[in-house]
């Protein structure tokens, strides 16, 4: 293994993942603060409920706003760790010489572009504030859920539709092209072992919150 092509992934997690954590806190509070304002759950409910049931959805997401600080530092890494698992179970079958850190900095490395995302989704409704909570749901940068009208489609296909654009394929550009740095494999080669690891666990947590969504509709 070339040392000069791994220099990339050489850093400690730790900080990284102290990065993301931050991160993804700042990121929970302009949404719960900026973006999901008052006037927005009044228009978007008012024809369903009234007025105080409305305030009262909103006091209790108030009340437990502290679980989505709580949650944002684990976001990356618990996702991290299932990718990585996915991922170097598939290397170990298939014998490649790599170590599960290895893997895990690789798939650390390549949450950037998943932040991006979320970045841009953030300074998108900042700039151009959304005026009912279906106009966010239906919002995803460089997605195909981007290209149907709000309100339109039912609740187990949004989750589905979201994940199908360009930064997901990034993503999975982003690790093949860290494993090939690590493994004698070719972009194409290590593009495939990302395919049918991360993207057979991707597939099967999609069923399933597709699932979950259709039992609760």
């Amino acid at each position: 293994m070339n040392s000069s092509r791994t220099e990339l992934y050489h850093f400690r997690p730790q900080y990284l993942l102290l990065f993301y954590g931050l991160v993804y806190a700042v990121t929970t509070f302009l949404n719960n603060h900026c973006i999901l304002n008052p006037s927005l759950y009044y228009n978007s409910m008012s024809d369903q409920l009234s007025t105080g049931q409305v305030a009262g959805i909103l006091e209790g997401l108030k009340k437990w706003e502290w679980l989505g600080y709580l949650f944002a530092p684990l976001i990356v890494p618990i996702k991290a760790l299932l990718v990585s698992a996915c991922i170097y179970t598939a290397m170990v079958l298939g014998k490649d010489n790599i170590s599960f850190a290895a893997v895990f900095r690789i798939v650390l490395v390549a949450e950037l572009i998943p932040l991006l995302a979320t970045l841009i989704r953030i300074g998108w409704f900042l700039i151009y504030p959304a005026s009912t909570l279906h106009e966010i749901q239906y919002f995803y940068p460089l997605s195909l859920l981007s290209l149907f009208k709000a309100g339109s489609l039912p609740a187990y296909s949004l989750y589905v539709l979201q994940l199908l654009n360009l930064f997901e394929v990034l993503y999975w550009l982003a690790l093949a092209f860290g494993l090939r740095q690590f493994v004698r494999r070719s972009f194409g080669e290590s593009l495939r072992l990302v395919s049918v690891s991360y993207g057979l666990g991707l597939f099967v947590w999609v069923v399933l919150i597709a699932f979950v969504q259709v039992q609760i509709s």
